[in-house]
């Protein structure tokens, strides 16, 4: 399975990276903004999950995964949100908007890997 972590913030997407090595063999690519993210997934459509923060510089995940729900070669890959965005409203928003799933930071090994489980 093939992963792409998009998070502006490097130990973050360092300990999301290890802790998908410790759950299973997964090849995981990482994007530093929404506008990295869509520039790799349409240059290679094999990716088969996006876990994706919502406050970044340059696109922010909100309007990535809108982009990528609209997009026909991209709108089927699951998109798990992992951001601290945590109000209620705002949660909505983004399964209303097309997310697969949506995980509170800091993410744990163990809520990781349940999501993995349900939705990858």
């Amino acid at each position: 399975m093939k992963i792409l972590i998009v998070d502006d913030v490097s130990p973050v997407r360092i300990k999301i990276k290890h802790y998908l090595t410790e759950i299973g063999d997964f090849q995981v690519d990482e994007a530093v903004s929404g506008r990295s993210a869509l520039e790799m997934l349409k240059d290679d459509l094999s990716y088969n999950l996006v876990l994706m923060d919502w406050n970044m510089h340059d696109i922010d995940g909100l309007t990535a995964l809108k982009v990528i729900r609209k997009t026909e070669s991209l709108k089927e890959i699951p998109a798990i949100m992992c951001t601290s965005v945590s109000r209620k409203e705002d949660i909505l928003t983004c399964i209303q908007e097309g997310a697969t799933s949506y995980l509170l930071k800091p993410v744990s090994r163990e809520t990781l890997q349940k999501s993995l489980s349900l939705h990858a």
